[in-house]
């Protein structure tokens, strides 16, 4: 196995990488191939074709490593937590919209944790 391909200066170990979609009810709808942690959770997006697959209508959800999902997907809504400007703070709004956006995206990490 070439361990440098795996490796994440960031985790600082050799972690694995799974996307999964999942239908507000938890039901797990979708689940990417297992790929090396340092790949970047856009470029797993854009070689899952998620979003080629859903049904129009369907609003794609993310956490901060899909910022930029929209890029991928122009012509769906997308939605992902604001990240706070280099040295300042979230105003109260983007807190709260933060905040709403963790309270729908808790199913997703409940299906990685029930998976």
């Amino acid at each position: 196995m070439d361990k440098k391909r795996f490796y994440s200066k960031k985790a600082g170990a050799h972690p694995l990488k799974t996307q999964l979609a999942v239908t507000p009810e938890g039901l797990i709808a979708h689940q990417s191939a297992t790929v090396p942690g340092k790949m970047h959770d856009a470029m797993l997006l854009r070689r899952s074709r998620l979003g080629r697959g859903l049904p129009q209508g369907v609003r794609l959800i993310g956490d901060k490593g899909y910022t930029g999902m929209g890029k991928v997907y122009p012509e769906r809504e997308v939605v992902t937590p604001t990240k706070r400007p280099k040295g300042k703070d979230h105003t109260d709004d983007e807190r709260d919209f933060n905040k709403q956006v963790a309270k729908v995206r808790i199913v997703v990490e409940n299906a990685f944790l029930a998976g």
